[in-house]
């Protein structure tokens, strides 16, 4: 028997957050000009504004899933290619078009979000915990408007490789960030890693 290899394409849909900010001349003002942008579709236009910043951005973990066809115009969302040379033997749209189905257990069956989460628990706590850590130190930059060196020292002075942690006058703050930070990632993912499954039972549930 002869080995043949193939790849596949699948377009999916994840959370994807980003904080920013950018001068108005008050939030109400900030606020209307959100609105109208969105109304018009128009949203991504406003990082064109010279005053804008984004301050951090992620994809939330465990909000990937397919999209379906129905949501795609109608075009394929799954398409299976030989490495061989690149040609594109099959998708997933119905056989009615002509075109052979491609079965796919993650399009063809709702995904349940506790054994997706009971399976993954660790690996989720480990991205939020990631994200909070960045989101607490972007926090202690801004509170200080100073560099992230102001804030660690060497954990040994005489050995530059020996790595760095927070100064006792910032660790505390820090680690405040943090904990507020995780809490709130957590809570937008209904995520309780204290739950058998990793899932919130509700959304105040969210426990490190």
């Amino acid at each position: 028997m002869k080995r043949y290899e193939f790849y596949r394409n699948q377009k999916i849909t994840v959370i994807d957050c980003r904080y920013f900010s950018f001068e108005a001349e008050n939030l109400e003002t900030a606020v209307q000009k959100i609105k109208d942008l969105c109304a018009d579709g128009q949203l991504d236009e406003l990082s064109n504004d010279p005053t804008y910043q984004e301050d951090a951005a992620y994809q939330i973990p465990g909000t990937e899933y397919p999209l379906d066809i129905e949501n795609n115009n109608g075009d394929p969302t799954v398409m299976i290619y030989s490495a061989a040379d690149g040609t594109c033997i099959t998708d997933n749209l119905p056989i009615s078009t002509g075109i052979t189905q491609t079965k796919n257990i993650l399009m063809n069956e709702t995904m349940n979000l506790h054994e997706y989460y009971r399976n993954h628990k660790d690996a989720i706590n480990a991205s939020i915990m990631d994200i909070a850590c960045d989101l607490a130190v972007g926090r202690l930059l801004n509170a200080h408007d100073a560099p992230f060196e102001t804030f660690v020292e060497a954990d040994d002075p005489d050995d530059p490789d020996s790595g760095t942690h927070y100064k006792e006058e910032y660790q505390k703050e820090y680690d405040t960030y943090y904990d507020k930070e995780y809490a709130r990632v957590a809570k937008l993912m209904k995520f309780d890693y204290c739950q058998d499954d990793g899932v919130a039972a509700s959304p105040e549930d969210t426990n490190t």
